[in-house]
């Protein structure tokens, strides 16, 4: 019985066969040597080693080496299978770099890989970097290193207006003299179409100018000054058009200028309450329309705009100046500034001589009568003094004599204070010495 189910079994048994090649080759190795090159005196070699492998066999290999600035390719075609089978094998190309190409980076570049069968294995593939080196080829076209365009807004009111433009060009080989021209944006209009002139330097690294007339009569608006595409001795380009800038281009009659008189001059007293006078002098052709600004130590004063300023309080401590600023139609307008005065100073209290009324004897009340101080409202303050030294806290219009107070003269101290005055203080006449 079971042998007729091990033979049922190996009947049973699914048969083996060949599996398909559906994967493209693999790369397993890569080498490129050398990885710098000197192609001063002449060619430079490099070459580039890859093993690959694939289950049916790899198709012969494409590579190439590119400069990667200029587009400059060399060696481009198959690889040659030096050692080993299609299906493991090493493959090889040696690829020269002639003298007087682009130096810098050349990048080696393996295409896609393909069996016999048509398997492709991914996209292209960089193998290595190389630095090459030597006296290049001009591959490049000129190169503008800067420009200058001035003045930027002209007026052709009166008569034609220049523009003089420079700019700064290089090239290995030599820049060819450059074309420029300025146009209005808007009505097509063209002037100063033409090639610059080397000012300076050389052709490899000069500057160049051309200066260019707007006439009377041209359109007014926006001016493009543009620079044509640039090309070398060898015929090398670079770009297209380049815009430079923009001009401004009007056609107003410019203002006539106000004789302004001299310095204006500030009169009056320099104290809190006291009129200044602006005196602003001649402004010519006249009428002129005048307009005044006051200012406190350089900071202008809200609403101060009068010929006259009387000083407040806030004055005080403080210097003033007045702008006189004349206009007239047709004309520029024009400022004059006076010197500053002197400092401000505050006003004086009417403050008169206090008087103490009282029995000078001990437990009685002193009383300080202070008089009028004027301008009212003026706060007082009090100090009393025992033969001459304050005595504390006694800061108030009365005094009670006290035993210490014996045989001691009286005085009262009396301080007027009020904002924009100066500060007053006036002392009384000394009593009798205190009866005990």
């Amino acid at each position: 019985m079971l042998s007729l189910i091990t033979a049922l079994s190996l009947i049973m048994a699914p048969v083996a066969s060949a599996a398909s090649d559906i994967t493209g080759p693999v790369l397993v190795s890569s080498t490129v040597t050398p990885k710098s090159l000197n192609i001063a005196t002449g060619p430079a070699a490099v070459k580039i080693t890859v093993r690959l492998t694939d289950r049916t066999g790899t198709s012969d290999p494409v590579l190439s080496v590119s400069h990667d600035g200029t587009g400059q390719s060399h060696g481009f075609g198959r690889m040659t299978l030096v050692s080993g089978t299609a299906k493991d094998g090493t493959w090889e190309r040696s690829v020269a770099i002639p003298k007087g190409s682009a130096t810098g980076n050349w990048t080696v570049t393996l295409f896609p890989l393909t069996d016999t069968l048509g398997n492709g294995s991914g996209g292209f593939r960089d193998l290595a970097t190389l630095t090459v080196t030597g006296t290049p080829s001009d591959i490049a076209g000129p190169v503008l290193v800067s420009s200058t365009v001035t003045p930027k807004s002209l007026n052709i009111a009166t008569g034609p207006a220049t523009v003089k433009i420079t700019v700064r060009l290089t090239d290995r080989t030599g820049t060819s003299d450059p074309v420029l021209s300025v146009s209005h944006d808007g009505t097509g209009q063209s002037h100063g179409f033409g090639r610059m002139t080397l000012l300076s330097g050389t052709a490899k690294d000069g500057t160049w100018e051309r200066s260019v007339a707007i006439p009377k009569g041209s359109a007014t608006g926006n001016w493009t000054v543009t620079l044509f595409p640039l090309s070398d001795t060898l015929g090398n380009g670079s770009g297209g058009f380049l815009d430079l800038a923009t001009l401004n281009v009007t056609a107003t009659i410019p203002k006539l200028s106000l004789t302004a008189a001299p310095v204006p001059i500030v009169a009056g007293t320099t104290k809190v309450g006291s009129t200044l006078t602006a005196a602003a002098g001649t402004w010519s052709p006249a009428p002129v329309t005048l307009s005044y600004q006051w200012y406190r130590s350089g900071v202008a004063i809200t609403g101060a705009t009068a010929a006259t300023y009387k000083p407040t309080a806030s004055d005080a401590g403080k210097t003033m100046t007045v702008r006189v600023t004349g206009s007239k139609s047709g004309y520029s307008t024009a400022a004059r500034t006076s010197v500053p005065t002197a400092t401000i100073t505050a006003r004086a209290l009417t403050a008169p001589t206090p008087s103490v009324t009282g029995t000078v004897k001990v437990g009685s009340t002193l009383t300080a009568a202070a008089g009028t101080w004027s301008p009212a409202p003026v706060t007082l303050s009090y100090q009393w003094y025992r033969s001459g030294a304050a005595i504390t806290g006694a800061t108030a219009a009365t005094k009670k004599l006290t035993a210490s107070d014996t045989g001691k003269t009286m005085t009262v101290r009396i301080t007027g204070t009020k904002t924009g005055f100066t500060t007053a203080t006036k002392t009384s006449a000394a009593t009798r010495a205190v009866a005990g």
